[in-house]
């Protein structure tokens, strides 16, 4: 089976060593490779602005190895890179700006900004980011697990040729999830023009090492498995969906305004069973494929603003991200479509991704 987008994957890259700074700067040196140089693809690739090595700031060349990424409250590492994602408008390229910085003294944690505003760099220093503008989704997330030194943590990125990008951080739980962090910036497919809907894009700073739900990517109201699974507008994290919770995703209005309040939440659409919900078709699927003849259907992932207080909006689709099943509560993270020959989709909870292998170290089944 192809994709509709052409994927560029970095998978299964232990960045674990030594302790938790420096695997954190394993982790952060990887992530920004994988986003500067767009694995490998220069189309795919997202464009550095500027940078601080704690040391000085200025442009990619500062931030040349994993040693300078460096945490801290005062002087420390941080940078801005930008990509043309969202459509031209009226003759104007128009990007996606995302800023890192490493503002806190532990290194599994760190500021993560998207804006579709340039940010302000007239008072950068190396201790002082770019000041991001009102419209920008920003916040304090955990990336990975901490230093373990028999129990290894993974990067994995696959980004299109548009710079739509997802990241994956997994390490071997002992309860579960393995999948617990996602970053991520999805350019949506729309028939809408961009003088109707200039901003068809979506953001995710996801992490959740629970073992009641699936991790980075769940499914089900919660985050949970079951419970008003038979709805058509519950998938993702339900209503754990806002940019402040688990889910950590973000939709900007055709207004252009943040939609991460009051009750308002970006979402993938589920699939539900109209019997009962534990009939869902996430939960109610086959983990060896269908009865009829061992296939996998690859539904569409739609894309919706849900209101509390005005009606909802589908606002398009990401191409090559799938729902798929739950398995109890860990999803089929590991699994890969097709069963035979080159993967190119692979299971991390509940959603299957365009990465062409199984991502390490996978769930027991």
């Amino acid at each position: 089976m192809a994709t509709e987008k052409s994927w560029q994957c970095i998978q299964n890259i232990s960045v674990s060593e030594d302790d938790d700074a420096t695997t954190g700067g394993n982790w952060m040196y990887e992530f920004y490779n994988f986003l500067s140089g767009g694995a490998g693809n220069a189309t795919a690739a997202w464009e550095v602005l500027s940078a601080s090595n704690g040391v000085t700031t200025g442009d990619s060349t500062l931030l040349a190895d994993a040693g300078d990424f460096i945490w801290g409250t005062g002087d420390r590492s941080w940078f801005t890179m930008r990509k043309s994602i969202l459509p031209v408008t009226g003759g104007i390229t128009r990007y996606i700006w995302l800023t890192v910085d490493l503002v806190y003294a532990d290194t599994t944690d760190a500021y993560w900004i998207f804006d579709y505003q340039e940010p302000n760099f007239g008072s950068i220093a190396k201790n002082s980011r770019p000041a991001e503008t009102s419209n920008a989704y920003e916040k304090k997330s955990q990336y990975r697990l901490a230093y373990d030194a028999g129990n290894a943590t993974y990067f994995h990125g696959t980004i299109d040729l548009t710079g739509s990008f997802v990241t994956v951080t997994s390490q071997n739980n002992i309860s579960y999830p393995n999948y617990h962090g996602s970053i991520g910036c999805f350019r949506i497919e729309t028939p809408r023009s961009s003088s109707v809907d200039p901003f068809p894009a979506m953001v995710r700073v996801a992490w959740d090492d629970s073992n009641a739900r699936q991790g980075a990517w769940s499914y089900g109201e919660g985050g949970a498995t079951l419970g008003n699974s038979n709805t058509v507008s519950d998938a993702g994290y339900g209503l754990k969906n806002g940019w402040g919770d688990y889910g950590g995703q973000g939709l900007w209005t055709a207004a252009g305004v943040m939609e991460n309040a009051n009750g308002n939440y970006a979402s993938f659409l589920s699939y539900g069973g109209a019997y009962s919900t534990a009939n869902s078709v996430f939960c109610d699927f086959n983990i060896g494929g269908s009865q009829l003849d061992g296939t996998w259907p690859l539904l569409a992932g739609y894309i919706a603003e849900l209101r509390s207080s005005a009606a909802s909006i589908i606002r398009g689709r990401i191409p090559d991200v799938h729902p798929g099943g739950c398995a109890g509560n860990d999803g089929y993270s590991g699994m890969t479509l097709p069963a035979t020959g080159t993967p190119t989709h692979c299971a991390v909870g509940s959603w299957w991704l365009p990465f062409t292998a199984s991502l390490l170290p996978g769930e027991n089944y």
